[in-house]
């Protein structure tokens, strides 16, 4: 076993690992969450609304690339919930409070 001297050093590298164990687990579960509602979102396209495979991949492909650009800070949420409401009339629920 790797000797960590300082205790303050030792206490912030468990810290650091701590953390980084801690994300890894947050990204694989948001993976498995987005899974299972891509899978929702497209049997409901397919079953429903008689989307042809080529639109849903079109629609999941066209959802990605919506999300880079929320990641890469080009477009955020409250935008994107603002536009539905002004421009469709469409509002969402959160907690029990509508979000304006």
């Amino acid at each position: 076993m790797k000797c960590l001297g300082n205790p303050k050093t030792a206490g912030r590298l468990i810290r650091k690992e701590a953390d980084r164990q801690a994300k890894e687990k947050s990204d694989a579960m948001l993976d498995i969450c987005n899974n299972l509602y891509t899978a929702c979102n497209d049997l409901v396209l397919l079953d429903k609304f008689g989307f042809s495979l080529e639109d849903v991949e079109k629609f999941n492909n066209d959802t990605r690339y919506l999300f880079d650009s929320i990641n890469q800070g080009y477009i955020d949420f409250d935008c994107i919930l603002e536009t539905l409401e002004k421009e469709y009339g469409l509002t969402f629920v959160f907690n029990n409070k509508e979000k304006k």
